[in-house]
């Protein structure tokens, strides 16, 4: 039988496993140093972001108790509030607070908005000429409570919301009306409901309201929302395919308010009237519309189109991507921060009012006014880099 050796370890491999213990032991406590600098630096992050915004929600909210404004009122205003001031135009502000060097929050309002034609303010245009520039009022939120008190008006005027509502107040409304008010043509569903309506692979929304209380995942379902309804989902729009690739050719039809992200896969065919809170985007091979019902896409992030996404749209965002060389857009795009275009956009000379109205676009939105006695309209506190 073979002997254990009793000698026990030399010398010089205690020194080196001593060695290895230590540096072993220096690399954890560097570690974890390291990730509590992360943890700090984030939950300081956040501190800035929650103390930053609340200067912004509160120099509004003193603004908008205001009986009248001007420059005077308003200087001493954001001042108290500490608050950067910016005069961008006449009636047009932007104040801004600063996170860090490279990051900051900041808002828009105006002393005097007044209500104008939306075709005639917007969708007139491509949005690449010269002449033209987007209202910095003007947004996906702003689109959106247009639309939402267009809809609300006739049913329940307690419902309305002011132009700087946020997509998470209109859900909050929305979901409060179909509690409230629940019959055959108003409803609320969880997002397992919503497909389980599905028939030969196809969800029609039919009821004039449908809330769907989360995210939905499509799957290779086509979504189709008849032209007197309209569909609310408090969450994100996905259909969860594999490379983002149906093996079928799909449809998304109609107005749906999402209150988060959307991301189209291949082989889609839009028709929509979409406001989405989060990123819009597509995969390759899109139709993003005809001539008689182009898709008007509301984001209040970025809208990223892939290769071979084209065809009639009207896209609306804080910045905008099409980097392919196979995107062809009729319709407009219009921004706030940045565009990418490997393409000119071109005209739609076949828009009509009609189509608008049948796209079920708001008919009014306010802009910034030149003249005074307008109503005082902001935007929600944005991140800037």
């Amino acid at each position: 039988m073979k002997k254990l050796n009793h000698k026990g370890i030399g010398l010089p491999t205690v020194l080196a496993l001593s060695s290895f213990l230590i540096a072993l032991s220096v690399s954890l406590i560097s570690y974890v140093v390291f990730q509590a600098n992360v943890v700090e630096f984030s939950i300081q992050k956040s501190e800035n972001y929650i103390n930053a915004e609340t200067k912004l929600r509160s120099t509004l909210d003193a603004l908008s108790k205001q009986e009248t404004l001007d420059d005077s009122i308003i200087d001493q205003i954001t001042s108290d509030f500490e608050v950067t001031l910016e005069k961008v135009s006449l009636n047009l502000y932007k104040i801004s607070s600063r996170l860090n060097e490279n990051n900051l929050l900041e808002s828009y309002f105006t002393t005097s908005a007044k209500k104008t034609n939306t075709y005639e303010t917007i969708f007139y245009y491509t949005g690449q000429e010269t002449t033209f520039k987007l209202d910095p009022i003007i947004t996906a939120n702003s689109m959106l409570v247009s639309r939402y008190n267009e809809i609300f008006t006739p049913l329940d005027s307690s419902y309305l919301l002011n132009n700087s509502a946020t997509f998470t107040q209109v859900m909050n409304k929305v979901e409060a009306y179909a509690a409230v008010n629940a019959y055959d043509n108003v409803i609320v569903l969880t997002p397992q409901q919503l497909l389980n309506t599905a028939s030969r692979n196809t969800i029609s929304i039919t009821n004039q309201i449908v809330f769907v209380t989360g995210s939905v995942i499509l799957g290779e379902r086509n979504l189709i929302v008849d032209s007197n309804a309209v569909l609310y989902i408090d969450g994100n729009l996905s259909y969860g395919l594999k490379n983002n690739k149906a093996s079928v050719a799909l449809d998304l039809q109609g107005e749906i308010v999402v209150n988060g992200f959307v991301e189209v896969p291949e082989k889609v065919k839009m028709s929509i009237t979409l406001y989405s809170n989060g990123n819009f985007s597509t995969s390759k091979d899109v139709n993003l519309g005809t001539a008689v019902r182009p898709s008007f896409v509301f984001s209040n992030a970025i809208i990223d189109l892939d290769n071979k996404s084209s065809g009639y749209g009207y896209f609306l965002s804080d910045s905008f991507n099409s980097q392919q060389g196979n995107i062809y857009i009729t319709g407009g795009v219009y921004y706030h921060t940045s565009v990418d275009l490997n393409k000119d956009v071109k005209e739609n000379t076949a828009l009509t009012d009609s189509i608008l109205s049948d796209s079920k676009i708001p008919i009014y939105i306010e802009t910034t006014s030149e003249t005074t006695g307008g109503d005082f309209v902001y935007t929600f506190p944005k991140l800037r880099n």
